[in-house]
């Protein structure tokens, strides 16, 4: 089988840069003031995380907009648990660990090639786009989704391979964890089909492949049409309070 895993400097690369880039981040404390992430603690508060998945705990949360990100939500407020001053280092280790998957990504889908790993791994660690999302703990969530989104892929791809139902449904659940982080989530069913499509290897007329990527569009449905009762539940909570469309009865 082909070599599916960057060598080792490579990673150890991308980790120097992003200490390099956020090492002086590492003390900052911007939680101070900010209601929301106080909520997350609060709701979380005696390590009681499965409230997360509770929609009217959700729906009470102040600027959430009705969306339905519980483990996203979870590991936020877990964070909080243990210490405040943490929130950053962990979206740091996110953020880092997000770039090494990028790196992996690259290596699978590039035919094993070193420099498309090196690239991909240092351009993920240091486009200024990603310092809003590590330096704002509100925005753990798109961290998450990353590192379980690229999760999902790198497990797909060695269970098909090797053709394992046992990676294949590990990889089902970095998508479900996705999902559950962020909605944008729903997009990786439709990326694995194009990179099978895309891959020559991966030959439609094996049962095992049609059966992985069918079950990823069944867990995709599933959440749709959980989302869609979740959506009209919130907007049931708003009526209930008073709510009409933009304002108060």
């Amino acid at each position: 089988p082909r070599q599916t895993v960057p060598p080792r400097w490579i990673g150890f690369s991308i980790i120097l840069i992003a200490a390099t880039c956020y090492l002086r981040a590492f003390p900052l404390d911007l939680n101070s003031g900010n209601i929301q992430l106080e909520q997350f603690h609060a709701i979380g508060e005696g390590w009681r995380l499965w409230r997360f998945f509770e929609p009217r705990v959700l729906w009470s949360v102040e600027g959430l907009g009705g969306h339905y990100r519980p483990i996203a939500f979870a590991f936020t407020s877990a964070v909080m648990q243990v210490s405040h001053g943490l929130l950053i280092p962990a979206s740091i280790a996110l953020h880092t660990a997000n770039a090494l998957l990028v790196s992996r990504v690259a290596f699978i889908f590039c035919s094993a090639n070193v420099r498309a790993a090196l690239v991909a791994g240092v351009l993920a660690v240091i486009l200024p786009q990603a310092v809003n999302m590590v330096l704002d703990p509100d925005h753990q969530n798109y961290l998450l989704l990353a590192f379980f989104y690229l999760l999902s892929i790198v497990t797909f791809d060695a269970a098909v391979q090797k053709r394992k139902p046992l990676g294949l449904a590990l990889s089902g659940l970095f998508f479900l964890a996705a999902l559950l982080s962020n909605e944008l989530a729903i997009t990786l069913p439709f990326l694995l089909l194009g990179l099978t499509v895309m891959r020559l290897r991966f030959d439609f007329r094996t049962p095992f492949v049609v059966s992985a990527l069918l079950a990823f569009f069944v867990v995709l449905g599933g959440y749709l049409l959980f989302y869609a009762g979740y959506a009209v539940g919130y907007a049931s909570y708003l009526s209930d309070l008073g709510f009409v469309g933009s304002g108060m009865r």
